[in-house]
């Protein structure tokens, strides 16, 4: 009949090790009893006592509560890491190291890449290293996903950055200006249009210049300064007979000095006889003192009435 033997120490030392595993050097003691213990086990022919049950057992031999003990502890650590990591990221980019701090925003953006906030500090960092493409479209992404839950004015402020951010983002300044429209914002609206406009002025920009002015007679049809922009864009891009139809109903919502310019400068689109005449008729009855007469435009390339000096 076998009988088992005593408690060892190499038993204890098992024990220590499945309570705390890290312990190295306990590891290795450990080890080499337990080695011992087996040949002088095999020698005797003792009863070896039962197995500790390892943490990593079933779980649905332990109660609720000890199933969800790892999943929390794991959590925990992963929020941990990412304020380390947040943590890091604000200590890298006051110090100027600006695409190391764009790299452990990267880690802290992969396992959650819905997360808004971490979006739009990744994207003011892209756009700042020169990468514009990306950080456009990461703006665009949490603006978006803003909009589609109803947070208008935080979607507005992201966009906003992003104009800020990228100046020459046609598509930005255009989305900002909506939801400023939609929130009822119409004249702030119309300065962020405007604003865009000062942007684009080289004339590989003009069809941007021209979607924005569009976008501001939206607002405002007849804004004198607006459309004659918008006119002389027209004639820098030869498309001078939609020039000269804006300019003519600009024309009769015009007087006095406003009026006057704008028959000067559909003389310099045209360069006709028949609108030199016009403007010199607005210049003498201005200066002649008498106010313009509305009625009196050019239609069709020549006088809607006669001129009299």
């Amino acid at each position: 009949m076998r009988t088992a033997r005593p408690f060892s120490i190499a038993d204890a030392l098992r024990l220590r090790l499945v309570d705390d595993p890290h312990e190295r050097g306990v590891q290795q003691v450990g080890r080499s009893c337990a080695r011992d213990d087996l040949v002088r086990g095999r020698r005797l022919r003792v009863c070896r006592p039962s197995p500790v049950r390892s943490p990593l057992s079933p779980i649905r031999s332990r109660s609720h509560s000890q199933a969800e003990a790892p999943l929390l502890s794991i959590t925990e650590q992963l929020r941990t890491d990412r304020k380390h990591l947040l943590d890091e990221a604000n200590c890298a980019r006051s110090r100027g190291k600006i695409r190391r701090a764009i790299a452990l925003l990267r880690l802290v953006l992969e396992p959650d890449p819905r997360d808004v906030d971490v979006t739009f500090r990744l994207a003011e960092l892209l756009a700042t290293d020169g990468q514009r493409f990306e950080a456009w479209s990461l703006f665009r992404s949490a603006g978006r996903r803003l909009l589609r839950e109803g947070h208008h004015t935080r979607s507005l402020t992201i966009f906003r950055e992003a104009t800020r951010c990228l100046p020459f983002e046609f598509e930005a300044w255009r989305i900002s200006a909506e939801i400023e429209r939609k929130l009822g914002r119409e004249e702030d609206a119309e300065l962020t249009l405007l604003e865009g406009r000062r942007h684009f002025r080289s004339r590989f920009e003009f069809a941007q210049a021209i979607a924005l002015l569009e976008l501001v007679r939206e607002i405002d049809p007849w804004e004198h300064e607006v459309v004659m922009d918008l006119a002389r864009l027209y004639a820098q891009s030869d498309q001078a007979g939609r020039a000269l139809r804006l300019l003519e109903g600009l024309a009769v919502h015009s007087e006095g000095r406003e009026l006057r310019a704008v028959r000067r400068q559909q003389w310099q689109i045209s360069h006709s006889f028949t609108h030199w005449r016009a403007w010199l008729r607005e210049f003498f009855a201005d200066w002649n003192g008498r106010a313009p007469r509305r009625s009196e435009s050019v239609a069709g390339g020549g006088l809607a009435t006669r001129i009299r000096w």
